[in-house]
């Protein structure tokens, strides 16, 4: 029906090209926002990232969702692995909660990038810790993860 293009992002999550096979001329090597490299292949497998869905004989094109995991391997993105590692130390600068409250909201970070059984008992962790941690914490914890948090732990984290 349909092909995939490859898309061209930063190892910090920015999308620099969603057709970078079919115009490779709009590709960068380093991230004009942030100066980071860019990528177009899984770190892991090397498979293309996908990019842009054309469709024969349909112009225009569909919303572009970065992706957070490699559909080949599975893999984290350096993006959410990025995002992954600044929410963690942002929990460990959460003036309001114990050493154990940290680490049990570190613990759900895994659950709410993934769409799976567990996203929705770890968002309600999660909602439940960072508020105890503090507004400033929690607001920063939101800037860092809302781009590779799953759908539905969006919805019941920032409704």
């Amino acid at each position: 029906m349909g092909t995939y293009d490859i898309a061209q992002i930063c190892r910090e999550g920015h999308v620099v090209n969603t057709m970078a096979r079919d115009y490779p001329e709009s590709n960068e090597a380093f991230c004009a926002k942030c100066g980071s490299a860019t990528v177009t292949a899984c770190d892991g497998c090397q498979a293309a990232i996908r990019g842009h869905y054309h469709v024969p004989g349909v112009l225009g094109g569909f919303a572009f969702d970065r992706p957070s995991y490699c559909q080949a391997c599975g893999a984290p993105y350096p993006w959410t692995t990025s995002a992954l590692a600044a929410a963690a130390d942002l929990a460990d600068e959460a003036d309001g909660l114990s050493a154990q409250e940290r680490d049990e909201l570190k613990a759900t970070f895994p659950d709410l990038v993934r769409d799976t059984a567990r996203t929705q008992g770890a968002a309600l962790r999660f909602r439940r810790l960072a508020a105890k941690g503090g507004k400033g914490a929690a607001d920063a914890l939101r800037s860092v993860l809302i781009e590779v948090v799953a759908e539905g732990a969006k919805k019941a984290l920032w409704p």
